[in-house]
């Protein structure tokens, strides 16, 4: 389930590449375009762009759009569209949807924002598109002090050493099986960081290789003793304003709205006693939001208690009461320019309500029944000599040897392992799924990504 959790998230934030119509894959006939893949990657942060490279994301997303694509082609087959319960749970959340819509496509697309309040903006706010230099690095940990004298671990990781190949490409293996930081299981990956986030000989170290490089003597820290591997460095930067300025709009469009539309809240007023007090009011539109309809729209998303917290936070008060009236406002302008008219809109519902649909199916009916036993957990990690390796290190070497000891201590570490086995049975069906589908309906994929 672990990638299609991921597919899900990325598809999730929408972001604009340049291919126009080329056509990129079909399914059963419906063709995606460079187009459509490059709308989808425009919303992405760029910060996210660097760190899991542009053509990955990308390759994840059109993946991603194909297999909705094969699901939903089947849903219209078992007429799992027509499921009154469905439609009915579609209709209620409708008008969130257009929210969406109106902040992901029409802000970012289609709303007319003056260039110059743009890039006032941008200058404005051009430290937050500060971009720091970056390397992206994993390493291997012999540790010192309860596990090892100083000079057991300098022995045990000068041993290590001698077992890279040449080109360094066997590091992640190696740190898999003999590296005793909690990076281990991922290969020693510790992803990117910049300078300060590690500790100054280690940090040292890191910045002076180049992508590829591996440290060529062991680095001594707090921690123990490092090989280190560059697998990907980044430069000290500035995100260019073309990029910056779709992260912009939302913003810019926001401020602008609220002069034009004279929105004014009035947060010191709210309370969690219904009264049809003012609390928040559109001028042009002669439009006053009370607090009786605040604690209304406020219910929707929260308990009484999460209110009761609310109502603590100024800030968090302030703009929970601005994002609400500003929605009015948004609803007003979705009615009189008659958006729901518009191709973009149109497009945007159809996309939103397959997603809707193949998400609730995969929910409701193919993972329904995936569950796990107590027994199923234990095997699971006690046949896993990597898991039971890592488990031992947190919890000593006792772990291994007694079973009474071993049991005493899985309340803490089952949680995370059941979901994790759960996580993994759902990925089996849904790969099975969509192997299956993939055989009934033609799929083509025209473009690689390198």
């Amino acid at each position: 389930m672990k990638r299609f959790i991921q597919l899900v998230a990325v598809l999730a934030i929408l972001v604009t590449v340049s291919c126009g119509k080329k056509e990129l894959a079909s399914v059963d006939g419906r063709v995606f375009t460079a187009k459509e893949l490059e709308k989808q990657v425009s919303k992405i942060d760029p910060a996210a762009l660097q760190q899991y490279g542009e053509n990955r994301i990308k390759e994840t997303l059109l993946n991603r759009m194909i297999e909705t694509e094969l699901i939903y082609r089947d849903l219209k087959e078992k007429k799992y569209d027509e499921n009154e319960d469905i439609s009915r749970r579609w209709e209620e959340i409708k008008p969130d949807v257009e929210m969406t819509y109106f902040v992901n496509e029409y802000i970012r697309h289609e709303a007319s924002i003056p260039e110059k309040e743009l890039k006032k903006a941008y200058e404005k706010r051009i430290s937050q598109f500060q971009t720091p230099e970056k390397v992206k690095a994993s390493h291997i940990l012999i540790q010192v002090g309860d596990k090892h004298t100083d000079e057991e671990a300098l022995s045990l990781i000068t041993d290590v050493k001698k077992k890279i190949n040449p080109k360094g490409t066997n590091f992640g293996d190696l740190a898999r099986e003999y590296s005793e930081g909690p990076s281990a299981p991922q290969g020693g990956d510790l992803g990117w960081f910049s300078r300060g986030q590690m500790v100054k000989p280690f940090e040292e170290a890191a910045f002076s290789l180049n992508r590829g490089e591996i440290t060529s003597e062991p680095v001594k820290t707090q921690f123990g003793y490092h090989l280190i591997r560059v697998t990907d460095k980044a430069e000290a930067g500035r995100v260019p304003y073309k990029k910056a300025k779709t992260r912009l709009k939302y913003d810019v469009y926001n401020n602008l709205l609220k002069k034009e539309y004279g929105v004014a809240v009035y947060p010191e007023k709210a309370s969690l006693e219904p009264s049809n007090g003012i609390v928040a009011e559109i001028q042009k539109i002669s439009y006053s939001y009370t607090n009786k309809a605040f604690l209304e729209d406020l219910s929707k998303w929260m308990n009484r208690e999460t209110m009761a917290q609310l109502f603590k936070n100024a800030d968090a008060l302030y703009g929970t009461l601005n994002d609400l009236i500003i929605r009015k406002a948004y609803r007003h302008i979705i009615d009189e320019e008659n958006l729901r008219e518009s191709e973009s809109y149109t497009s945007f519902m159809e996309q939103m309500k397959k997603e809707y649909l193949v998400q609730n199916y995969l929910d409701e009916t193919l993972f329904h029944s995936v569950s796990v036993t107590v027994e199923e957990i234990r095997t699971f990690y006690e046949k896993n000599p990597s898991l039971m390796k890592n488990l031992a290190k947190q919890y000593g070497e006792r772990f291994l040897t007694d079973k009474t000891f071993r049991r005493s201590k899985e309340k803490e570490f089952f949680p995370y392992l059941e979901q994790q086995i759960i996580n993994n049975k759902k990925q089996h069906l849904y790969d099975n799924y969509i192997i299956a589908l993939k055989n009934k309906y033609p799929v083509e994929i025209s473009v690689t990504f390198s």
